[in-house]
């Protein structure tokens, strides 16, 4: 879609609530004229100090705050290191001095985006609004997908336990190998091998025999997203025992990225058995 498209779409879904931070009314004005030459509904309102802003957020949430970062008792900035609502809705940091300092100060503060005051910086506030509220939205919505993924694999992790004697997790790099990104505590207790071994292999698949390695191997490089695959094989502990494992593996390449894939693994110790089918 067109980002001019785009951006009336962000400024016509209805009434804006604009907060603008700015003891200059002659500032603010030229804002609140801009957004009326824009055509839209948005609500604007001013406040021109910190304590101001504390006492009006205190009530109300905007959906973009304007901030100008030198006030008459302090600077924007303070708002975005110390605000109990951090996060709640986007802020935009305004100055009359740009530099790269004052922007890389204004970012690691949390500001989504930093404008220099000017004629056509105000005239052109409605887009600089409308791109910044759809960079929050689409922010929103990682932030959301993260969680909802941590959530799942908390939820794959507890599963696994039960069903599983361990379980992992591993991600395709680009020249087609896979490191393990998370593994059970339960395969440390089973094999006897520590967290650094894992670390130093990049997986855990150095405890496969030998005489296994080979065909290990070749199934983990032949799944693809979609796929799924069981097989057992032997492993050497830490101690030189011989136990028989079975393997589940399951391959899908991660959401917004085709390219990366993972592949969740459940092992189970089947070696006792495998001695009583012998029997």
């Amino acid at each position: 879609m067109d980002e001019t498209v785009c951006e009336e779409t962000v400024l016509s879904a209805g009434p804006l609530q604009i907060l603008i931070v700015e003891d200059e009314a002659a500032h603010a004005e030229a804002i609140r004229r801009a957004f009326q030459n824009a055509g839209t509904t948005a609500v604007i309102e001013r406040v021109g100090t910190l304590r101001e802003y504390r006492a009006w957020i205190a009530a109300r949430t905007p959906d973009i705050a304007l901030v100008d970062l030198n006030l008459p008792d302090g600077r924007g900035v303070e708002l975005l290191e110390s605000h109990a609502t951090a996060g709640a809705f986007p802020m935009l940091v305004m100055t009359s001095y740009g530099n790269e300092q004052i922007a890389v100060e204004a970012l690691k503060a949390g500001a989504l985006d930093y404008v220099v005051k000017s004629a056509g910086a105000f005239a052109a506030m409605p887009r600089v609004v409308a791109r910044a509220l759809r960079q929050w939205t689409l922010l929103r919505e990682h932030r959301e997908a993260e969680r909802i993924l941590r959530q799942s694999e908390q939820r794959f992790r507890a599963v696994t336990r039960l069903c599983a004697d361990f379980a992992y997790s591993c991600v395709r790099d680009d020249a087609g190998d896979y490191r393990v990104d998370w593994l059970t505590d339960t395969f440390h207790a089973l094999t006897g091998f520590s967290e650094t071994a894992v670390r130093e292999h990049r997986g855990w698949w150095f405890v496969v025999h030998p005489e296994d390695r080979g065909s290990f191997l070749a199934l983990l490089g032949r799944l693809e997203p979609g796929q799924t695959t069981h097989h057992e094989f032997r492993a050497i502990l830490h101690d030189g025992e011989i136990r028989w494992f079975d393997h589940r593996m399951e391959c899908a390449a991660e959401r917004g990225a085709p390219d990366r894939w993972r592949i969740i693994g459940a092992v189970r110790d089947i070696t006792e058995w495998k001695g009583a089918a012998r029997l």
